[in-house]
């Protein structure tokens, strides 16, 4: 993936089981699980989901898994186009502000084109998406300063080992005149059909 802001820097994780092992986001959580004395240095960010049921399940665990006191104050909160738009706008307009209380949104593709917010520090892609300008779309939401260190953490599914795409290579310079490469701005699509999955 491309990189053309100085202040973003890209990272990959391999996910540790299932996506539904939420445990693979802990980190994201662990200087709010002792105190609540430590929530003004908790940098804030958005986690990108592919489905509302995983957006919903993560943002339950987390806050489960917070400290007492912090429980039902809203710290880690979820974002999708199927809520209510008094709820969106008043988690928005909380998000925005710099003094806002809301840290974490786990949100699915409505934020990636609906959040304009200067302060987000981090952005983590919660398994691989179905497509590339998604990806850009999210990471994007980060570093929106220019300035203040940020990064976009891609977190990828165990399965993404395994791809080889030099059987995809081989077909394309059959039929494209311009000789495929592992370029990121030229991704190899290989054979697509209408009902392929995330893994095909």
């Amino acid at each position: 993936m491309s990189c053309n802001c100085p202040n973003i820097m890209y990272a990959t994780h391999e996910i540790i089981g299932p996506l539904s092992d939420f445990q693979n986001l802990d980190f994201i959580i662990q200087n709010l699980l002792v105190s609540s004395t430590n929530t003004h240095h908790h940098r804030k960010g958005i986690v990108f989901h592919d489905s509302i049921e995983s957006a919903i399940g993560t943002k339950n665990f987390q806050e489960n898994q917070l400290a007492p006191e912090l429980h039902g104050k809203g710290l880690v909160k979820t974002f999708f186009c199927l809520m209510l738009d008094e709820y969106l706008k008043e988690t928005y307009n909380d998000f925005h502000d710099p003094n806002g209380r809301y840290m974490i949104l786990h949100a699915t593709e409505a934020a990636s084109t609906g959040l304009d917010i200067q302060d987000v520090n981090w952005v983590v892609q919660y398994g691989i998406p179905r497509e590339m300008t998604m990806t850009l779309q999210r990471a994007g939401c980060c570093g929106h300063d220019g300035v203040t260190p940020s990064i976009f953490l891609l977190m990828f599914e165990s399965w993404a080992r395994e791809v080889d795409l030099h059987v995809s290579l081989e077909k394309e310079s059959l039929i494209d005149t311009v000789q495929p490469t592992l370029d990121p701005d030229r991704p190899v699509c290989g054979e697509i059909t209408e009902k392929i999955t995330k893994k095909e």
